[in-house]
């Protein structure tokens, strides 16, 4: 349950107000309908601030501000108030429903249990769950017409209602539910289930199946994830400027759109990036075109001097209330280099199209070639520069360096081309390398693997490193990884790398595009 203090229940009021559902009296009535045999509100013939305020108290206090929104969600169908309201109330509402859900989960684990519910969260909220819902019928049995205001809006929903509910003659919903996905299209939520299971306790895993074999690795190309692109740029003294984007495809399996350039609203310091990185990703997830895709990816685009010192996977938003969960946990999580992309002097467009050559090259022969700096010592009298040039490197990786040393092999490898680069941030050299985690036969790196590697880092640094199967990267926290693919971005040779010059041209939004075709 949430504090129900003035300062939340004025959030939440002032969040409220300005639903349909809480203006317009006859939609106000079918809500107090609705939800009156498990939350008790009254002012429903008063001003719509009042009514807002009188919802605010009993759910904070009731513990249902979740289902309540759930309701106003159902009954308003996807208006724009509803998207707003849910923007606004996200926080409250993801304490809320982590509250509950950790508290039945034994007190050593809670912390890993909100990193779970996080990575859940971003995984099933607005994904239909049309096609399953015969599957959650039957798990939840009577209990469905017991306790649920309304039938289930997304996955997310299905899995708060199936994690609530109780064991009944020895079986157990969640498992119950999740038992007939292990060999059908939706496999891929098994093992995501599967962790809530091990750490509620519940036994009937052997229903899942063994783990690690539900999900095949992704391949080279395939369903890009929602993204957002964050370039932080120099401004005065320690103060930065920082603009971003969103890209998402406006439709199932269409292409995705690069939306408009935003900039930030002030300067800010380098110990302010977390929580504005953690801000903006909050909104890509409450996005709408947010459902069209299976995961979300942040890509961090700076000058590459600034690389080594940002360590972005661990930062965290500065959350008054609740376990904050880090950045690379709540999102797969790359890098760009400025230079590469906006640099216009010769070696720089050398550079971009060595990058294209080696990707076709990968794709064409489904392999190619790693080094790793920790176990692959240069051949005699052959410097980096000329090794990296070989346009069968996809990939340059090196345990931890001295600063300066890492930015120089790091810039060695970006003016070359090599398109991946995977480096130790920590403050001590790791014993796991990564050419034994990557490569499989006479030392090459498939496609497949290359393709997944942020996905990989993330299934690592959420506890899922079992899902991909074989050695995994160990100390995921301690890897930094720039991934400079194919996908749709704003930047190019002609956008400036001055802050005091016109932004970069864009492309439309999804609201301003429409429908996009491939």
């Amino acid at each position: 349950m949430i504090d129900p203090s003035p300062r939340n229940v004025t959030a939440a009021a002032e969040a409220l107000k300005g639903l349909r559902t809480v203006v317009d009296p006859d939609r106000r009535r079918r809500l107090v309908l609705t939800i009156r045999r498990w939350l008790d509100v009254g002012g429903i013939d008063g001003p719509a601030a009042l009514f807002a305020t009188e919802l605010a108290v009993a759910a904070l206090e009731q513990g249902e501000l979740s289902g309540l929104m759930r309701v106003i969600r159902h009954l308003e169908e996807g208006t724009e108030s509803v998207r707003t309201a849910t923007r606004a109330l996200s926080g409250l509402l993801r304490l809320e429903e982590d509250s509950r859900l950790t508290a039945m989960v034994p007190a050593p684990h809670r912390v890993r249990a909100r990193e779970v519910l996080s990575v859940l969260r971003a995984r099933l909220a607005f994904r239909p769950c049309g096609p399953l819902m015969e599957d959650y019928r039957v798990a939840m049995g009577d209990l469905e017409n017991l306790t649920v205001p309304v039938h289930p809006l997304d996955l997310w929903d299905m899995f708060l209602d199936l994690a609530d509910a109780p064991p009944r003659d020895g079986r157990v919903p969640l498992v119950e539910f999740a038992a007939p996905l292990v060999r059908g299209e939706h496999a891929d939520l098994v093992p995501l289930l599967r962790m809530w299971v091990d750490l509620r306790g519940l036994g009937g895993q052997e229903a899942l199946g063994p783990p690690g074999r539900a999900r095949a690795e992704e391949p080279p190309g395939g369903a890009p994830p929602a993204r957002l692109l964050i370039r932080f740029r120099h401004d005065t003294g320690d103060l930065y400027r920082f603009e971003w984007w969103q890209v998402l495809s406006p439709g199932p399996g269409e292409e995705p759109v690069v939306g408009p350039r935003n900039d930030g609203p002030y300067r800010i310091g380098r110990p302010d990036f977390a929580d504005e990185v953690c801000t903006l990703l909050q909104c890509v997830e409450m996005h709408p075109y947010r459902r069209y895709h299976d995961r979300v990816r942040v890509e961090i685009v700076v000058p590459l001097g600034m690389l080594p010192d940002l360590d972005a996977a661990r930062w965290e938003p500065r959350a008054a209330e609740g376990e904050p969960v880090r950045l690379g946990v709540a999102a797969e999580l790359t890098y760009r280099v400025e230079e590469f992309f906006m640099g216009q002097k010769m070696a720089n467009v050398i550079a971009r199209e060595s990058s294209e050559r080696r990707w076709n090259n990968l794709l064409k022969v489904g392999e190619s070639e790693i080094f790793d700096i920790q176990c692959d010592p240069l051949p005699q009298g052959v410097r980096l520069a000329e090794y990296v040039s070989d346009d069968g490197v996809i990939l340059f990786a090196t345990g931890h360096q001295e600063r300066e040393d890492l930015i120089r092999m790091m810039s060695t490898a970006v003016r070359a081309g090599v398109p991946v680069i995977a480096w130790r941030t920590g403050a001590h050299p790791s014993a796991g390398d990564f050419r034994s985690a990557l490569t499989g036969r006479e030392g090459k790196v498939s496609s497949a693997v290359v393709g997944s590697l942020p996905r990989r880092l993330h299934r690592h640094r959420s506890g899922r490193s079992f899902e991909a199967g074989g050695p995994v990267i160990v100390d995921g926290f301690d890897v930094g990884l720039v991934y400079h693919d194919r996908l749709p971005h704003p930047f190019g040779a002609d956008t400036p790398l001055s802050a005091d010059v016109p932004h970069p041209r864009r492309a439309p939004s999804p609201d301003e595009a429409g429908k996009v075709g491939r």
